[in-house]
């Protein structure tokens, strides 16, 4: 989809913490960190590279990275729902 002109975003196993923290792998913000296997656990959402480093991390069996692409419209009422770190 990415090679057609649709933007898509990017996803990547994070292996290595303080890489992820440094570089972000490549990606950009916002972003969020959930776990790549499973359902109903923990997701984080990141919008400045402070609340990367912030991010718990170390609470992940196995953290993936993916990049947000926002597709919300002010006029469907969805654009102003936080999301930190939160239990699903």
């Amino acid at each position: 989809m990415a090679r057609a002109g649709v933007k898509s975003p990017r996803m990547a196993l994070i292996r290595d913490h303080e890489e992820f923290r440094e570089t972000l792998l490549g990606m950009s913000l916002p972003l969020f960190v959930r776990e790549d296997w499973g359902h109903g656990g923990m997701i984080c959402r990141a919008d400045k590279h402070d609340q990367v480093r912030s991010m718990p991390l170390e609470q992940f069996a196995r953290p993936v990275a993916i990049e947000l692409v926002d597709v919300r419209d002010r006029r469907d009422g969805l654009s102003e729902i936080p999301l930190r770190c939160s239990r699903r």
